[in-house]
Order: structure tokens, then C-alpha cells, then sequence
């Protein structure tokens, strides 16, 4: 979790320094506005992405050094240390001033919407197409979801220009409060990073140029739009100083409005902005670890010409031992049905080398029968071609029979053998023969069959 907060607020802290120096004072500002949602939602991706993989050896069956069971000193047992050191759990600490800030945030997010519904002492009226209400204190005009409020003394006494209402028209035409009740939502759980106070300040100000936008494509002038703001800037700022009217946002409207960025212009930001966020994914992305045991090659195993199918392992058994010809082994059985073979030293043995088979033996009736259990979910498997059940045979012509639901329910496992295998993504349930092969050119024909079955040279797990 610490490494996720830490590289999510660098990628959002870097993101919005690239806003800050490259977009915000162009007037491609419908881009600005997909860009500042995006990097939201890209500085929380970033440090999931497993951008590096570190492998690390494993000795999976190595024996503890013995240096760790000795030198170890007896405690006397007439001797009782007691530790009255009061100590404080930092975790529990952090977790509860996150709940405080949590509930306070909550509890804001809350009273605002709350703020939002029509109230006794308001007015309803309407504004072309969307909802109005006048209410009493209003510092200045503001808009949300489908409704303008305004100030109902300054709407009756007409002080409020025609401009000013078709700006807050155009916040809603463009849905603007979409964004900030997505950011407003997302300050509620991550309301200890100050970033994101600054993208939802840009992001306003950014709402600002687009509705302003709006107003002067409507055909206003923009010198006589200009001078309209700033007279009524003038009245609202003895009001509020903490408004979009105020004179340093007003200045960096005026400023925007003048501004006519080129595409060639935007397409060298956007280039550098790709190159960005390269960088990030590279230095912020998460880093992946992966445990693999050593397999030592130079391990030569004696062979045994009177063993065909190689060593047989109970499945059930993830982890034991063996003998084979005479010598003890260590063994493990994954996840996907493979085997390592591990001398007792803990070096994996280089199966294919030693031209060695392994095959786990599970009891036949009792996979199945848990198979039968699920019925939808083993239907399902069988036609999506994730789970293949064959049944093994060396009489008939086809050596290979591949049973279906159906044929499951009508065979007899009982005292079966059988295998697993994944191949490609699929499971396959291997069934052998429900007699005793002792004749040992049966069972040379026997493991012909299966190694074509499988359409490879060795049987392995």
C-alpha cells in the first residue's frame, strides 16, 4: 500500500506539473478537460502495472544451516523479564485519523448535495431549458446537474447580466458537473493528498475557459463580454473573495480568451506529454517477483531399463519423497499438475535430460465424482474446451476416447487410475485401463499409445 501511495501521487504530481506547464494556458481546452480526468484515473493505474520482473532462485528443499540451531543461550528458568514500556501502534494511530478525515469529508460531501435541493424559502422559475432557483444570499451565480442559482434580489432587480446566465448555461450544457462530483467523490476517500485540491482547482478554472468559450461562440463580443465580467466582478467581490469572479481569475480569463493555440503546437505537447507518461509507467509501475527453483543440469540419473512409465507419485501427496533406483529423491507437484524433482541437496533435477517421467496417479471415481457435483460448471468446462476427460485403451481402435457428460454417468470408475495434465490452458483428465497390464509388451504398446495421444515425445505432468 505504501508503494502505491507514494508512486500514485508522484505520476499525479508529475502529470499535473506537465498540465500546469504545457496545457493550461492553451485553448484546446475540451483536451484539457479528458486530460485532467485522465491523469486521475492514470496516476492510480500506473503503480499497478507489473512493468518489471525480478526472478529469484529458489533452493526450494535445501536444508536449514545448522549454524541457526546452535549458540542459542537457555534463559534461567527463575528469571521473568517483564517489559512495562508503554509503546504506541502507530498503524492504529494513522487508521483512525483516516476514519476522522473520512467521516469529516464524508459528512461535507453530504451537506452539499443536501445544500443543492429546493428549499422552502426559494423560488422556482426557469432558464430556457433548465431549472432556476432564487435564492436568498447567493454570492454569486452558480450551476449544477440541471438547475442555475442565483441570488432572487439580484435576479428581480435584473442586476444579473444576460451573459453571466448563459455562462452558468453552458457549465451545464457541457456537464461539467459530472467532473466535480467525481473529484468531490474521490477527495472524500483520498482527502490527505493535497494533489488532489490542486487538480480540482484547475479543473474549475479549466471549466471557467470552456464556458466562456461557449458564451463567446455564441457570437458576444468579446471586449463587451470582457466588460460585462469585470463590472460584475467588481459588485460580487465585496461579497466573496473565494469565487470564479474574483480579479486574479478574471485576469486569467481574459488572458485565455485571447489565446488561439495552433494544432501543430498541440500535437509537439501531446508528443511530449506520450513521452511523460512513458517515463512514469517505466520508473513508477509496480515491480513483479518471481520465486523459481535452480535446476541443476549437470545431474545424471542412472537409468532403469526395467521401468517403462518412469516413477509414479500420489497426487494427493504435494510434497515427499521417493526412491528411484536405489536413491532418494525430493519431490513437489504445482499448481498446474507439473513435477519438480529435487535431489536431497535441494537441486531441481533436469527431468528431460534424464529422460525421466513423471506421472501423478489419482483415484479415477473420486475425481470424477467431485467433478459430477457441479454439473452446470463441468458442462460448461467440457464444451468451452477448458476441461478434456479421456479415457485410456489398448484393445480397442480408438485408443483415445474422449467421454462426455453423459458417458461420465454410465462408466464405472471404481479401483481407476488416472492423470492430470494442463496443456495450453487445459486441464485433461487421463484415465487408465481398469486391469493390470503385466505383460511388458502391453505396456510398451500401452505407453505408445498415450505418448501419440499426447502428440509429443515424453509424458510429462
Amino acid at each position: 500500500m505504501q508503494h502505491f501511495l507514494i508512486n500514485s501521487s508522484i505520476c499525479l504530481f508529475v502529470l499535473w506539473l506537465v498540465y500546469k506547464l504545457l496545457l493550461e494556458n492553451t485553448s484546446w481546452h475540451q483536451f484539457k478537460r479528458f486530460y485532467l480526468l485522465t491523469a486521475l484515473v492514470v496516476s492510480i493505474l500506473i503503480p499497478m502495472l507489473v512493468v518489471k520482473t525480478v526472478v529469484i532462485p529458489l533452493y526450494s528443499f535445501q536444508a536449514m544451516p545448522q549454524q541457526a540451531f546452535e549458540q542459542v543461550s537457555p534463559v534461567p528458568m527463575n528469571v521473568v523479564a517483564i517489559d512495562n514500556s508503554f509503546t504506541i501502534n502507530w498503524g492504529l494511530v494513522l487508521l483512525a485519523v483516516y476514519a476522522i478525515g473520512f467521516i469529516v469529508m464524508l459528512f461535507r460531501f453530504i451537506k452539499n448535495l443536501y445544500g443543492l435541493r429546493l428549499k422552502s424559502i426559494d423560488q422556482l422559475d426557469s432558464f430556457q431549458d433548465y431549472r432556476l432557483i432564487l435564492r436568498p444570499k447567493v454570492v454569486v451565480p452558480h450551476s449544477f446537474w440541471n438547475t442555475i442559482y442565483v441570488d432572487i434580489k439580484e435576479y428581480q432587480a435584473g442586476r444579473i447580466p444576460l451573459e453571466v446566465m448563459e455562462h452558468e448555461k453552458a457549465h451545464l450544457d457541457q456537464k461539467h458537473s459530472i467532473d466535480i462530483f467525481s473529484i468531490e467523490l474521490m477527495m472524500v476517500f483520498t482527502w490527505f493528498n493535497p494533489l488532489i485540491y490542486i487538480i480540482k482547482y484547475s479543473m474549475k478554472l479549466n471549466h471557467e475557459f470552456l464556458a466562456d468559450q461557449a458564451v463567446i461562440e455564441q457570437g458576444v463580443d468579446t471586449k463587451t463580454y470582457q466588460e460585462t465580467l469585470l463590472q460584475y466582478a467588481a459588485r460580487s467581490q465585496n461579497r466573496s473573495l473565494a469565487n470564479t469572479f474574483n480579479f486574479p481569475i478574471i485576469k486569467k480569463r481574459f488572458t485565455i480568451m485571447k489565446t488561439n493555440t495552433s494544432n501543430y503546437s498541440i500535437l509537439l505537447r501531446s508528443l511530449a506529454i506520450i513521452a511523460v507518461v512513458a517515463l512514469l509507467v517505466i520508473s513508477c509501475g509496480k515491480e513483479k517477483t518471481i520465486v523459481e527453483p535452480v535446476v541443476n543440469h549437470d545431474i545424471i540419473m542412472p537409468e532403469m531399463d526395467n521401468h517403462v512409465f518412469g516413477i509414479d507419485i500420489d497426487g494427493y501427496q504435494k510434497k515427499g519423497t521417493l526412491t528411484y533406483n536405489y536413491q532418494d529423491f525430493k519431490y513437489e507437484i504445482l499448481d498446474n499438475f507439473q513435477t519438480k524433482l529435487y535431489t536431497m541437496s535441494g537441486d531441481e533435477v533436469d527431468l528431460e535430460k534424464n529422460k525421466l517421467h513423471i506421472t501423478t496417479k489419482y483415484d479415477a471415481e473420486r475425481e470424477i465424482n467431485n467433478l459430477l457435483r457441479n454439473k452446470n460448471t463441468l458442462t460448461q468446462n467440457i464444451d468451452t474446451g477448458k476441461l478434456k476427460i479421456q479415457n485410456l485403451s489398448i484393445n480397442s481402435k480408438e485408443k483415445m476416447q474422449e467421454l462426455s457428460l453423459e458417458q461420465l454417468k454410465g462408466i464405472s470408475f471404481k479401483g481407476r487410475e488416472m492423470t492430470k495434465y494442463m496443456e495450453n490452458g487445459v486441464i485433461t483428465f487421463l484415465i487408465f485401463p481398469d486391469y493390470k497390464i503385466r505383460n511388458k509388451q502391453i505396456q510398451e504398446q500401452m505407453y505408445e499409445n498415450l505418448r501419440k495421444s499426447l502428440g509429443k515425445d515424453t509424458l510429462e505432468n
